[in-house]
C-alpha cells in the first residue's frame, strides 16, 4: 500500500528558546537524550537548531523528555488552527490530546510521540510516514 506522509511543524526556534532559557549546553541537553535511551551526539541537536537537519519524531520526543516540556511545546505555534495548536491529520490509530480517537484522526503532536518505525525527517518539518489503512 502506498505510505503517505504528514508533515508536522516542528520549531527549531522554540527547541533553542527553551534549551536556552533552562540554561543548557547542547551537550548537556545531548546527555539528557543519552542518559533516558537515546543516545544522540551534540553536533545533530545542533544541525537541527540551526536548520541543516529535521528531526526524527524519535528526536523530538526525546528532546521534549530531556526538557521536561510536551512534544507540543516544540511545534511551531503559528502553524495549524487560529488558536495556533496543531490540527489534527488523517493517522489510523492515532490518539488525540485527550486519548481518545476521533474516528481514525488524531493530534499531529501525538503522531510525533508515539512516532512510527521508520518515519523519515524533513528540514523544517518532522515527517512521519503512515500506511494507509494501518
Amino acid at each position: 500500500m502506498a505510505k503517505r506522509t504528514l508533515e508536522i511543524p516542528f520549531s527549531r526556534h522554540r527547541l533553542t528558546e527553551i534549551r536556552e532559557t533552562q540554561g543548557l549546553t547542547l551537550t548537556a541537553l545531548a546527555a539528557r537524550c543519552t542518559e533516558q535511551g537515546y543516545p544522540v551526539h551534540l553536533s545533530a541537536i545542533s544541525k537541527v537548531e540551526v536548520g541543516t537537519n529535521g528531526p526524527s519524531p524519535g528526536l523530538v520526543k526525546a528532546l521534549a523528555t530531556a526538557l521536561g516540556v510536551d512534544v507540543g511545546d516544540l511545534m511551531d505555534p503559528k502553524a495549524g488552527e487560529p488558536d495556533g495548536r496543531v490540527g489534527e491529520a488523517s493517522i489510523p490509530g492515532a490518539v488525540g490530546p485527550t486519548g481518545e480517537g476521533a474516528g481514525g484522526r488524531g493530534s499531529a503532536a501525538a503522531a510525533v510521540a508515539e512516532g512510527p518505525p521508520g518515519g523519515a525527517a524533513g528540514a523544517g518539518a518532522v515527517r512521519a510516514a503512515a500506511s494507509a489503512g494501518r
